[in-house]
């Protein structure tokens, strides 16, 4: 993203336009994937997993907006969550 707009546009260059939480992809990633996601993945499921710090990472509720690429008005090829999950995994 940054080497195509004029530079860095700092650590939101792997966000999304729009914040959101882990029910919500949770529940799109079901809904592209065509399976149940009645709820998020639990800690202790990722800690078994992953390991402690990734599940502190993972299931931290963050609200991360990506202010620097917006400012500098970038334009994301996906502003919502679902388009880009159906990119992601050809769906």
């Amino acid at each position: 993203m940054g080497a195509g707009h004029g530079g860095d546009l700092g650590p939101g260059q792997r966000l999304g336009a729009k914040p959101g939480d882990d029910k919500t992809f949770s529940k799109l990633l079901g809904k592209v994937l065509k399976r149940p996601a009645f709820f998020p993945a639990p800690k202790f499921a990722v800690t078994a997993m992953r390991g402690g710090e990734v599940a502190d990472f993972v299931t931290a509720s963050l609200r991360v907006v990506p202010r620097r690429a917006l400012d500098k008005g970038y334009t994301f090829r996906y502003p919502e969550l679902e388009p880009a999950l159906r990119d992601l995994l050809g769906r």
